[in-house]
């Protein structure tokens, strides 16, 4: 049940469309998933359903059950900057759902879910019901999938630079032009640990893009919390959210 198939695995290829959606089968012909296909790329199919159900049903399913599962988290209770969708992690490559307060920003990585970005963008509307959804389909990973960039809204439409709460701490996050999808996820919780220990202490936030690790140790109860990065627009960003500046 491993997602990614390899060409140098692959006895013969469909004649398909690049990101339809194919039956894997064994060199005997037995199910083993349905998959989104690339004849373009070395990584040539993504699996994503792995039973012999409806593969669309199985994405839908497989979407509820990533969104509803962040919904039981006490841990993010307090926060409304989150991961809804993991791609692989979630068994959906190719497909990044972060929620940002009440907007949802997508990234489609591969060419078999840029194929179905209408289903998935309906989809999330129907389930999150978001005031809007910022498609932010950018970066290395398209490329490899001889895909363009894309960025902008897709359904309603929000302001480009957001507020979010992240454990009771508000973060200034720009849409348009940011890293990542506006913030760093990932490291929630190594912000929350900077928080536990910044009392009384000096910080230094080097690479510090919107000053998330500052910002923590400030409201952890740091004296000082100074930030330090190549780009001057998040500079400005961590500025306007209470961090100090060193100009590098």
């Amino acid at each position: 049940r491993h997602h990614a198939i390899f060409r140098t695995s692959v006895q013969s290829m469909p004649v398909c469309d690049n990101g339809a959606i194919v039956e894997v089968q064994d060199a005997l012909g037995a199910f083993l998933s349905y998959a989104t296909i690339n004849n373009r790329s070395y990584l040539c199919a993504r699996s994503f359903a792995f039973t012999k159900d409806e593969p669309l049903g199985t994405l839908r399913r497989l979407i509820k059950r990533s969104i509803e599962l962040r919904a039981r988290m006490p841990s993010l209770q307090d926060t409304d900057a989150i991961r809804l969708i993991n791609a692989e992690g979630d068994s959906i490559p190719g497909l990044i759902v972060d929620q940002y307060g009440e907007f949802l920003i997508v990234q489609l990585t591969t060419v078999g879910m840029d194929k179905l970005k209408v289903f998935i963008f309906d989809l999330l509307m129907e389930l999150r019901k978001p005031k809007g959804i910022y498609e932010k389909s950018t970066g290395s990973a398209r490329k490899k999938e001889a895909l363009g960039d894309r960025e902008g809204w897709v359904r309603g439409k929000g302001d480009d630079v957001l507020t979010v709460t992240e454990r009771g701490i508000k973060f200034l996050i720009s849409l348009s032009g940011s890293q990542k999808t506006g913030l760093f996820l990932d490291q929630r919780e190594m912000r929350s640990l900077v928080r536990e220990f910044s009392a009384g202490q000096t910080v230094l936030d080097v690479c510090s893009y919107v000053g998330g690790f500052a910002l923590a140790a400030l409201s952890g109860g740091a004296l000082a919390a100074d930030c330090v990065d190549y780009d001057a627009e998040a500079i400005e960003t961590a500025l306007t959210s209470g961090c100090n500046l060193i100009d590098s």
